[in-house]
């Protein structure tokens, strides 16, 4: 597993804290999703309170996955869902997504991501 995108000063917070239960009925607390400031993709990275993810296999649960885009829909977005992002950028506290097209737009419109070219 390769290291998500750090959180730096760089990053932009697109929800705060919340909780997400999995196919399980298990509760994961999420600290945040961001997306880096700048890149090709805006890649979000949620944030987990614990270790578990790629175990639980998190970033292709869709019990999991409805209730972070229920909390991106409170954040403003409205566009259509992501994909998991390669496995070796899943880790153990940080489930990764790739964005839609529409999620780019989103992220520039609504937070300033800088596309790179």
């Amino acid at each position: 597993m390769t290291q998500a995108t750090p959180i730096t000063e760089n990053t932009i917070h697109v929800t705060g804290p919340f909780v997400a239960k999995d196919r399980r009925g298990v509760v994961w607390g999420v600290h945040g999703a961001t997306i880096p400031g700048e890149g090709f993709i805006p890649d979000l990275s949620i944030h987990l309170d614990r270790s578990g993810a790629f175990e639980a296999e998190l970033c292709e649960d869709k019990v999991f996955l409805g209730n972070v885009f229920e909390e991106l829909r409170k954040a403003g977005y409205i566009g259509s869902t992501f994909t998991r992002a390669e496995m070796g950028m899943q880790q153990d506290d940080v489930v990764v997504l790739e964005p839609s097209g529409e999620f780019n737009l989103y992220a520039i419109i609504r937070h300033g991501f800088v596309l790179l070219d």
